[in-house]
């Protein structure tokens, strides 16, 4: 446009003509989609005028000397969108293509995150010594991303070692890093994951939820489904945050050790939390619970191995579901901060509890639970079994074992709950019951005097007085003399022992 003086809407309008017949041709040439888009970005625009990996879209001019060129349509995808949606050989060839423009740490991260994300450590490893042999520092970010890609591929001792080259080169190992060496581990490392994450406080680190679910997948994937449990469970106690991976994970363990009640109890978790069980998991618990050990299995399937894109569709149903994990820890956390700047909702008692709007304490620690159609029902059961509050959600009453103080000093506010604070001293419960238990052992003695007084009168209405059983007797013919005298020889009878034989 500066040369010929025409428009830039009308060398806009060329261009676009020109890259439809090169997208004619690409096609009839049989080039893939992704990387048709990106040779035509290469071919192009100067290594000076595009910035790879940092999504240079729209319109652009070139720098230098080109009289202000246009670089590319806004629809091209940049580097970072064409990677995201690649795997594989084609992956591994568009980075080859890709690398020797690659100048800045961002770039080459861009990079490195899709090798993580299809598990390519080896080619990560290369890129990053690549990186270094180009005078480009690697920093803890890069570092992650190759650990991550180690972690794909189970690849521990590799791990390890990267841990050992960051503390070379005076990079402090995060909490990610050690995540991902613990998710490094297979089912036969289970101890080693373990004794991974014991190590972390050492350093100066505090193990996170991602930690005790890669360590309590390795143990459920060994048959350990106590440890897997127990480490699922120590989740909750820490408060850490948990995927609904992790919870599918602790699903299966119960499974394993057939500990149905507890698996319903994760589900029912995981219903408050919109995560969504595995089908196959929750049938077989279903199954448990009827007393069977596992579900009828599924009709068979006309194909005896899964095609290729069954395979990369469940791989696109697991990063969606992890995508979708994050958004919703996100909107949790952007729901707690909206609660948190509003003000709560005042207290007020009712029927020896005091109720709190909003507020919700030791979430996750479930002494009992009970459907809370009937509030009056929940508060007997709160007093009767001492515990010191409950919380309503979704028509459902969870219990918390915990006292009235220490509740109230642990309250948060939780989003469409309520909270019923049992107001009752213990020692006031205690006269209660004592008086409940002695009121109705009085009930239970009354109730058996009177049914002895009933028994007595009901064997004296059917027993005769002795005038009538005198004239019964009479009327027999029996009592007469010689009875009489019977009587009185057997009365007059010895009584000093059997008599002594003759002879002696």
């Amino acid at each position: 446009p500066a040369k010929s003086g025409r428009p830039a809407s009308l060398a806009m309008a060329c261009w676009r003509q020109c890259r439809s017949r090169l997208a004619v041709q690409s096609r009839r040439l049989g080039a893939p989609r992704e990387s048709r888009y990106f040779l035509a970005q290469l071919q192009d625009v100067t290594p000076s005028g595009i910035h790879l990996g940092l999504g240079a879209r729209g319109f652009q001019q070139a720098a230098g000397d080109d009289g202000g060129r246009v670089t590319g349509p806004r629809h091209y995808p940049s580097l970072a969108q064409t990677l995201r949606n690649t795997r594989g050989r084609e992956l591994l060839r568009i980075v080859d293509t890709a690398v020797p423009n690659l100048k800045h740490i961002k770039e080459f991260s861009v990079v490195l995150k899709a090798l993580a994300l299809d598990g390519q450590w080896r080619r990560a490893l290369r890129l990053l010594r690549e990186m270094q042999e180009m005078g480009v520092q690697p920093n803890l970010i890069t570092y992650n991303q190759v650990l991550s890609a180690m972690s794909k591929d189970k690849q521990v001792e590799k791990a390890l070692g990267m841990l050992e080259e960051m503390r070379q080169n005076a990079i402090e190992p995060d909490v990610l890093s050690y995540s991902n060496c613990i998710g490094a581990c297979k089912p036969s490392e289970w101890e080693r994951s373990l004794q991974i994450m014991e190590s972390m406080p050492a350093a100066g680190l505090a193990p996170d939820g991602p930690c005790f679910e890669h360590a309590a997948a390795a143990c459920e994937e060994a048959g350990e489904w106590q440890r897997s449990l127990a480490l699922f469970m120590e989740i909750a106690q820490r408060e850490l945050e948990s995927t609904s991976v992790g919870h599918n994970y602790a699903l299966s363990a119960a499974r394993q050790g057939k500990q149905w009640r507890h698996g319903f109890e994760i589900m029912a978790e995981m219903a408050k939390r919109t995560f969504e069980p595995d089908f196959r998991l929750r049938q077989d618990l279903e199954a448990q619970s009827r007393g069977l050990d596992r579900a009828p299995p599924p009709e068979p399937s006309a194909r005896s191995t899964p095609s290729p894109d069954n395979v990369w569709q469940r791989k696109q149903q697991l990063r969606e579901l992890r995508e979708q994990d994050k958004r919703r820890q996100e909107e949790r956390k952007l729901e707690q901060d909206r609660l948190e700047r509003e003000p709560a909702a005042k207290p007020y008692e009712e029927e020896g509890f005091m109720v709190y709007g909003g507020q919700d304490a030791f979430a996750n620690k479930n002494a009992h639970t009970m459907p809370a159609m009937d509030i009056a029902a929940c508060r007997r059961v709160c007093q009767e079994r001492g515990y010191g509050a409950f919380t309503v959600w979704s028509n459902q009453a969870y219990f918390r074992s915990e006292g009235a103080a220490e509740i109230k000093e642990g309250m948060k506010r939780a989003g469409g709950t309520t909270m019923y604070v049992n107001l009752e001293p213990e020692s006031q419960r205690k006269a209660r019951l004592k008086a409940r238990q002695e009121e109705e052992r009085r009930q239970e003695q009354d109730k058996q005097r009177q049914e002895r007084d009933a028994r007595r009168k009901q064997r004296e209405e059917e027993s005769p007085s002795p005038v009538q059983h005198s004239a019964s007797q009479a009327a027999r013919g029996e009592g007469g003399p010689p009875q009489r005298a019977a009587e009185a020889s057997w009365e007059a009878r010895p009584r000093g022992g059997p008599p002594a034989s003759g002879g002696g």
